[in-house]
């Protein structure tokens, strides 16, 4: 076991990292000098598949939580004729938005955030499956007996 007044009998101390180059090793560093810093990778210029699934989500729920304040305005003031109507339109606002955001994304050259859209609309459509899939067999099986 090494103690502080003996000796290393190996090439350094196992609790700090080796030295990168032998001229980082044969120069004195200052004690509670601060170490130099690798700059980060550059970013990716064609965007982000996560930003893109998480902009899909972010439209859904967003759009469908102004649908909701929207409709309750519209159902007020429009008459019987016309509310259905633009409810319909209403409903599909959150739909239109991402495929703009798709077609914009892409133009501007951020094909991963434009395909990470397309990744997040596909991903709404299995959860939605897998959750009517889910209410049809608790149906189908007599409820939660």
């Amino acid at each position: 076991m090494n103690t502080p007044n003996e000796p290393q009998n190996g090439p350094h101390d196992p609790y700090t990292p080796p030295a990168a180059t032998p001229e980082a090793a044969a120069a004195p560093v200052a004690a509670g000098a601060p170490r130099p810093v690798r700059p980060p990778p550059p970013s990716d210029t064609r965007g982000s598949i996560g930003l893109g699934i998480g902009l899909a989500w972010a439209c859904l729920i967003g759009g469908y939580t102004i649908f909701g304040f929207l409709i309750t305005a519209v159902y007020a003031v429009l008459p019987l004729d016309a509310r259905d109507a633009v409810a319909v339109l209403l409903a599909l606002l959150p739909w239109l938005m991402m495929i703009a955001l798709i077609v914009w994304m892409a133009s501007s050259g951020q094909s991963r955030t434009a395909s990470g859209i397309g990744l997040g609309i596909a991903s709404i459509f299995g959860v939605a499956l897998l959750l009517v899939a889910a209410c049809f067999g608790l149906f189908a099986s007599g409820g939660f007996r």
